[in-house]
């Protein structure tokens, strides 16, 4: 059971580490071509919501262990 959540919690991290490249991306993209602020903010939302997805399995899982 505790490989599980240390599997969970390792794919956060390369969630977090692949969103915070693809976050640096898109600035650099952005700076090159200020118009396409709309480009920026949906690869942000979308980060933010698989980042919030995983969170939100991580802690039921781990809730559900605990109990």
């Amino acid at each position: 059971m505790t490989s599980w959540i240390v599997i969970s919690v390792l794919a956060a991290l390369g969630l977090l580490g692949v969103g915070i490249y693809n976050i640096r991306s898109l600035v650099r993209k952005w700076k090159h071509n200020p118009g396409s602020w709309l480009d920026l903010l949906f690869g942000i939302l979308i980060w933010l919501a698989a980042l919030g997805a995983m969170g939100v399995i991580l802690f039921r899982y781990i809730s559900e262990q605990l109990s």
